[in-house]
């Protein structure tokens, strides 16, 4: 009888713990490199690094203050979400293109320090920043001046 009652009290112990399902908004092929933003309930999780290792991990939400929302336009949609850790911000965009001006559409990851460009990468190839897949209004607006766009 105490075996039922151990093996029912660990079921129940490991089901109140099975991590929820991560949506995928964005992910991209930076060459050796790649970058992925999920989304589980109201966290936007950052990662970059190779498919065996993730060198950068960022648990991102509203209520920690340390993920933004951008959006703008110019020849098509600009998006962009922003991620800080330190002096650090971590910025995955994409903007979709306009042929007729000759616009071709562009995604990729800015890195700052501060507001200032550290590093810049462009996807393989051009990947959306899903908005279908996580309401995006949940987040603090960014500000002009850390513009990856």
């Amino acid at each position: 009888m105490n075996y039922v009652v151990i093996i029912l009290y660990l079921a129940s112990a490991h089901i109140g713990s099975a991590p929820r399902a991560e949506t995928p908004i964005f992910a991209c092929s930076l060459g050796q490199k790649r970058v992925t933003v999920t989304a589980t309930g109201d966290e936007l999780v950052y990662r970059y690094g190779t498919r065996a290792k993730n060198e950068i991990t960022i648990v991102g939400s509203a209520a920690r203050r340390n993920v933004f929302f951008r959006t703008g336009r110019y020849a098509n949609i600009e998006n962009q979400i922003r991620f800080t850790r330190g002096a650090f911000s971590y910025i995955v965009f994409s903007v979709g293109g306009k042929p007729s001006v000759g616009a071709r559409p562009v995604s990729g990851l800015t890195v700052l320090r501060g507001t200032k460009p550290v590093a810049e990468f462009t996807c393989r190839r051009w990947t959306e920043l899903d908005s279908n897949r996580f309401d995006f209004g949940k987040l603090p607006a960014d500000s002009e001046a850390y513009s990856a766009l």
